[in-house]
């Protein structure tokens, strides 16, 4: 009698009186499987969803809204079209989602390993005075806690899966990098996700973290050569991000703040800023789709381009640079502007860097073996978006100084003036095509140059030709690189003694 007298006064008070009881049963034997279905699309839609946790006080922690509405959007989307991709090279395959993320894949299933590399630009060349060393800070506190989690919960739960997920900055990038085994990497996906949507920024991380950036900055002052390095920066680039350090300095470092970093995050940290590199044992449309569904609330939210900046112009005429310190040492950073790395001449710039660097180039050989003037000597080249640089460096004695700048002065005009021997340079090709062997042989280390070649615009497939690049740099091609790098007539010193 209950449940009657409850009937006839929901049919009579809600849906128009009693008669409406054999309207309702008549509808209800109507329905087709195409009503079923029509209604599901009009009314479960996970945007317009609420979803509840109810947890156990000893629960190992708070399960995160992005948790949440991951597991949403996996059960809502596990029917939908797979996302388009382009197979190019080597299998890869690149996919774009529909927040505007740029997803390459290469699958290996020689190992049960996964590596991610999700890199952004931005690096010093989205710096200022004011904020120096704000992407490398930024990038370091991305494993020290989200809003779900505490740094050592995020900690915890890493080392419980065998996993890595930390951040990573340069000049031109930053951005997040996971590393998982195959039977983890649902759960690591989670972490991974977490840290790029929640980062917390928490206060008491950002102190203990500054702390140690200032003792960092205290060691700085004691290694000459990383000195001599900023020296020669600052004089290259007097007007350029590239004169900035990723340490900073104390006066920036003091201005950082939770506002400071969250505002560097959202501005830069976008989808249509970024790139994700994968390598590793995993389904590629599987995996898209899974990667998908997480990062579906993920939005870019406004421009994420790189403040305007005045291009670097290499100096007319010399310019040098000396710190005194009062330590028996030298150390020479004798240099010149370079290329960027979409310049086609810097497949030969680096194997003339590698004839003369390393231990048996002409810089070791002659100065350091025959003449004794070091006990460190090399040349180094550092592309960029902007034109990068090219240099020697060298340590030695101070009493020693003159003679070796003049050493320097001499090698490098004898690589203008005279065409590099044939051993010389199948030697430094031999090297530079296996060490880049060797990097790709890490999984983490391919997916790094997926990513950043695509983020840089050279290609996911560009680190495939590299060793027929090298290959086919010739005798003339390193003596018209060395004319037009090496200005022998305006070169940057940088000198501490």
């Amino acid at each position: 009698m209950m449940g009657q007298a409850q009937k006839y006064g929901y049919f009579e008070l809600l849906a128009g009186g009693l008669e409406q009881e054999e309207v309702y049963l008549d509808r209800i034997r109507r329905a087709t499987r195409a009503d079923l279905q029509r209604v599901a699309q009009q009314y479960l839609v996970p945007e317009h969803a609420s979803v509840v946790a109810l947890l156990a006080k000893d629960a190992p922690h708070a399960t995160s809204e992005s948790t949440l509405l991951a597991a949403l959007q996996r059960g809502t989307g596990s029917q939908s079209a797979p996302l388009a991709a382009e197979t190019l090279r080597d299998d890869i395959r690149e996919y774009k989602l529909p927040n505007g993320l740029r997803v390459v894949v290469k699958a290996n299933h020689s190992v049960p390993l996964v590596a991610l590399r999700l890199a952004f630009k931005g690096g010093l060349l989205a710096e200022s005075e004011r904020d120096e060393g704000i992407t490398s800070f930024v990038s370091e506190m991305l494993s020290r806690g989200t809003s779900g989690r505490s740094a050592a919960q995020f900690a915890t739960d890493v080392e419980n899966i065998a996993a890595d997920v930390s951040g990573f900055a340069g000049r031109n990038s930053f951005g997040l990098q996971g590393d998982f085994l195959t039977e983890s990497l649902d759960s690591g996906l989670e972490l991974f996700s977490d840290a790029l949507l929640h980062p917390a920024f928490d206060k008491d991380e950002i102190e203990k973290l500054r702390v140690e950036r200032r003792a960092a900055l205290r060691r700085r002052e004691d290694n000459l050569g990383t000195k001599a390095f900023e020296l020669f920066q600052q004089a290259l680039y007097p007007e350029h991000p590239y004169r900035f350090s990723s340490l900073g300095t104390a006066e920036s470092l003091a201005k950082l703040d939770r506002a400071a970093l969250a505002k560097y995050w959202a501005t830069f940290a976008q989808p249509d800023n970024a790139v994700l590199g994968v390598v590793g044992d995993v389904d590629p449309d599987r995996f898209v789709q899974a990667l998908s569904a997480r990062l579906a609330g993920w939005k870019s939210s406004g421009a994420s381009s790189l403040p305007a900046r005045t291009q670097p112009s290499a100096p007319s005429k010399p310019k040098e640079v000396t710190l005194v310190k009062k330590k028996n040492q030298s150390h020479i950073v004798y240099g010149f502007l370079a290329l960027s790395i979409e310049d086609p001449d810097l497949p030969a710039l680096d194997v003339l860097t590698q004839v003369l660097g390393g231990q048996g180039g002409r810089l070791f050989v002659e100065l350091r073996d025959r003449q004794s003037l070091a006990y460190s000597v090399t040349a180094f080249e550092m592309e960029g978006i902007d034109p990068g640089s090219f240099a020697v460096y060298m340590a030695g004695e101070p009493a020693k100084l003159d003679k070796s700048l003049a050493g320097i002065r001499s090698e490098l005009s004898r690589i203008v003036s005279e065409p590099v021997g044939a051993d010389e340079l199948a030697r430094a090709k031999g090297y530079l095509i296996g060490t880049q062997a060797v990097s790709l042989q890490r999984f983490g280390g391919q997916a790094m140059l997926l990513s950043l070649d695509e983020l840089y615009g050279l290609g996911p497939t560009y680190h495939l030709d590299y060793a027929k690049r090298i290959d086919a740099v010739g005798v003339d091609d390193i003596q018209r690189v060395a004319k037009r790098v090496i200005r022998l007539d305006a070169p940057v010193v940088a000198i501490i003694k």
